[in-house]
């Protein structure tokens, strides 16, 4: 319902750019709803337009924007899609060659994994994945993963692990988290390989406790 999209938004203001992209029509709905009431109770700091689908089958796309301050603060944009973010035109491959960072926050098949990793590997050198997959052990093209087990350190000091496992709380966990993974594009490193601890990914957490 685009909720992940706003929050990073909103929270991170250096983001210059957002493009959310929801699958389902209700869901999709809902998340225009907001964007358009908080249009209507901040209307100072931002604006909404949404274009309408001339079918079923059209993409739908809802932008919000916040109002500009001229050349030195130009407009940040929120821009939720309806559609498969595996089709070029919903989001295309320069959108995922520009992309600083991709969030994955979806349980997927098994068959998709080669198309969903197709349009990843577009990403440049220093391009963030979060991800509910273990690239490290669901890899599935010839050539090898871009990717790299990645995370920020903590502490006042805090500098890059070449770890990935973490837990985060969800709305389906929220009291012991769900596991995910964090990557980071680096092909000057050679090719990612499994882990220790690599065998059980979020996503089979996901389906033990009986989501899909």
């Amino acid at each position: 319902t685009g909720k992940v999209a706003l929050q990073a938004f909103l929270q991170c203001r250096a983001l210059s750019r957002v493009i959310g992209v929801e699958l389902s029509r209700p869901r999709y709905a809902l998340a225009v709803a907001a964007l358009q009431r908080l249009a209507k109770a901040r209307p100072a700091e931002f604006q909404v337009e949404a274009e309408e689908a001339g079918s079923e089958e059209a993409t739908c796309r809802c932008r919000l924007s916040t109002m500009g301050g001229g050349l030195e603060a130009p407009p940040r944009v929120l821009e939720l899609r309806l559609g498969d973010f595996l089709l070029e035109e919903v989001v295309s491959d320069d959108e995922y060659r520009d992309a600083h960072a991709i969030l994955l926050q979806l349980c997927l098949p098994q068959d998709a994994f080669p198309r969903v990793q197709r349009r990843i590997s577009l990403a440049l050198d220093g391009c963030r994945l979060f991800a509910l997959s273990d690239l490290r052990v669901k890899w599935r093209l010839a050539q090898p993963s871009p990717f790299r087990p990645w995370r920020r350190g903590d502490g006042p000091n805090p500098e890059d692990e070449e770890q990935c496992e973490d837990k985060y709380a969800t709305t389906w966990a929220a009291t012991y988290g769900m596991t995910f993974y964090t990557f980071r594009a680096d092909r000057q490193r050679g090719a990612c390989t499994a882990g220790r601890g690599a065998g059980v990914s979020g996503e089979r957490e996901e389906q033990r406790d009986g989501r899909q």
